[in-house]
């Protein structure tokens, strides 16, 4: 709903501030609300916006223990047909999927993205799949199997350029440029890279252009350039 949306970005407003405590007031209120005016669905949208700071807190047992009642909460739902719900668990496991990955339980995390993206794909939402891919392919990054981390990378890097997503298909490759590195393919490492700092710098994306450098100092490194790894810093 476009009242959701507005939730969302007004939790994201207090916790990007670092006011945590009211973000998460905002949200017990907005959910209050939400289920006073039988709203049921809304109310459980919000636990997403919980579980995202409780996530920034570090949080993240809570994290679990909120997404996973909301996943009860959905299946006790009349109309499990229904679209609405359908993606708003998709939503819900895609969180989850985070919250296991922070904590080192890349089963769990691989299990919960797989579901959020075939979740995503029986709605016909190809665009939206873009996400849990990406987040897949981080994981098994993180797990040591960059092989198949590579992948779920390119794959949702597609995604993300088809649907015109310049930031995220940029962050993207700088993790497919790791995976390279860990398969020893140094040189597609270094292709990857350049295109995605000049996008990120373009967008203005500071802060991740740096990541991008740092990664390309590292690939250099690892290639035993060290002249270019200083440059590339």
């Amino acid at each position: 709903t476009d009242e959701g949306s507005v939730q969302a970005a007004v939790d994201r407003i207090y916790a990007e501030r670092g006011e945590f405590g009211v973000a998460l007031d905002f949200i017990d209120r907005a959910r209050r609300g939400w289920s006073q005016a039988g709203q049921q669905l809304a109310a459980l949208r919000s636990d997403l916006g919980r579980m995202q700071v409780l996530d920034d807190l570090g949080r993240h047992a809570e994290t679990a223990v909120v997404g996973r009642a909301l996943l009860d909460a959905l299946d006790q739902l009349p109309g499990q047909a229904d679209p609405a719900v359908q993606q708003l668990r998709a939503m819900a496991l895609n969180n989850l999927g985070a919250t296991y990955s922070q904590v080192g339980d890349h089963e769990s995390a691989l299990a919960a993205y797989a579901q959020a993206e075939a979740g995503y794909r029986a709605l016909g939402l190809r665009a939206d799949t873009a996400q849990p891919l990406a987040n897949r392919g981080i994981c098994l990054l993180a797990a040591g199997r960059p092989r198949e981390s590579l992948q779920a990378l390119e794959a949702a890097a597609d995604i993300f350029t088809e649907t015109g997503d310049r930031l995220w298909a940029a962050k993207v490759a700088g993790v497919i440029a790791r995976a390279h590195q860990q398969l020893g393919e140094l040189v597609d490492a270094l292709r990857a890279l350049e295109p995605a700092r000049v996008t990120l710098d373009e967008l203005g994306a500071h802060a991740e252009s740096a990541r991008i450098q740092l990664t390309t100092a590292e690939v250099y490194l690892a290639a035993g350039l060290a002249g270019e790894a200083a440059l590339a810093e």
